[in-house]
């Protein structure tokens, strides 16, 4: 599952020690998953969860 947007994008600075990804990241780890954050023309941030 991925949601982005158009905005400004993240700066490299909130993507690290940001409690609400370091929880995502968590959560996607218990079920084996992944997260990834991109940023460039605005933000995206995709979940993988293996079937």
């Amino acid at each position: 599952m991925s949601i982005g947007d158009d905005g400004i994008g993240m700066a490299d600075e909130r993507r690290t020690g940001s409690l609400g990804l370091t929880l995502m990241e968590l959560l996607a780890e218990q079920v084996k998953g992944g997260l990834a954050v991109g940023s460039g023309a605005g933000t995206t941030v995709t979940v993988s969860i293996p079937a």
